[in-house]
């Protein structure tokens, strides 16, 4: 209250006519209008500190914190940094946090409801405009995690994968999950072929066994493994094919430790917080320090 009246104060003598001031009385008035202003501005972001934010289970509360004296910030920037630096909003989303959400149990999501369930859905992921979306889609697609295309009688038919594609977020268009990707390019690249035949069933002399070669014996026996350690390199263009082994070992066992050593090479600190930082921390994916 205090400063909205010094300030008012100071406002009515800088601009009565019949008050004759000095430069120096001018000049003291402009400087403790100035100071009024920063105090009024910090007394009213003391009040309004607290950011309710849509959450699934209704809203949840940030405290922003006492204001730095002096900071020239607008307040609706501070509240976007904060929610920025939290996660809350995004200004870029990884690719791999877009297949693992969306593609991990399905074949194809309509990319206009994807978009549309992150402005309607409380607690999904909010991006700062429609551009986000489209860049993280075109970026998968380009780097063959999925891919796009549209649907046709219900039915979708992959047009981009592992190349540059234009991203509309509208009409029949979907991503499409790798594996179903690869088997229509690889239907239209390989003629068709005359149909496999299987072998016969092997009989045992015995008459023993059930037509397929096992015997009750090797059938009534299997070894298992309490735990796996692996530790391998991964050849250059190899890293998609090792993905169903890991999420085989991870529908094995509950708990699934990787370690990533990568040398001989070169990242820019930007692309490591970008894409790299960011993708494990939307992915809800806890790094330990180096």
């Amino acid at each position: 209250m205090n400063a909205i009246k010094l300030k008012i104060a100071n406002e009515h003598i800088e601009t009565d006519q019949n008050i004759n001031l000095s430069d120096e009385q001018e000049k003291e008035i402009k400087k403790e209008l100035k100071r009024a202003e920063v105090d009024l501005k910090e007394s009213i972001r003391r009040l309004y500190r607290m950011v309710a934010i849509p959450h699934k289970s209704g809203f949840k509360e940030e405290d922003l914190g006492i204001p730095t004296y002096g900071e020239d910030k607008e307040l609706s920037q501070e509240v976007y940094d904060r929610l920025r630096s939290d996660g809350e909003i995004l200004e870029n989303i990884a690719p791999l946090v877009l297949r693992e959400k969306y593609l991990s149990q399905r074949q194809y999501v309509l990319t206009e409801q994807l978009y549309q369930s992150s402005l309607k859905t409380p607690g999904e992921t909010r991006p700062v405009n429609k551009a986000v979306f489209a860049g993280g889609i075109a970026e998968g697609v380009r780097m063959g995690l999925f891919g796009l295309g549209e649907l046709e009688d219900d039915k979708p038919i992959c047009r981009n994968f592992k190349e540059q594609a234009s991203v509309a977020l509208s009409g029949k268009e979907v991503i499409i999950n790798e594996a179903l990707c690869r088997e229509q390019r690889k239907k239209e690249e390989l003629p068709e072929s005359e149909p496999k035949r299987h072998p016969e069933p092997i009989e045992r002399l015995d008459g023993k066994g059930d037509g397929t070669g096992k015997t009750e014996e090797t059938a009534s026996y299997v070894k298992t493994r309490d735990e796996v350690h692996l530790r391998f390199q991964i050849p250059k263009g190899k890293v998609a094919g090792i993905m169903g082994t890991i999420n085989l070992l991870q529908s094995k066992f509950e708990t699934l430790e990787v370690e990533l050593v990568a040398k001989h090479g070169s990242i820019s600190d930007q692309d490591y917080q970008e894409k790299i930082e960011e993708a494990f921390t939307q992915l809800g994916i806890k790094l330990e320090n180096e």
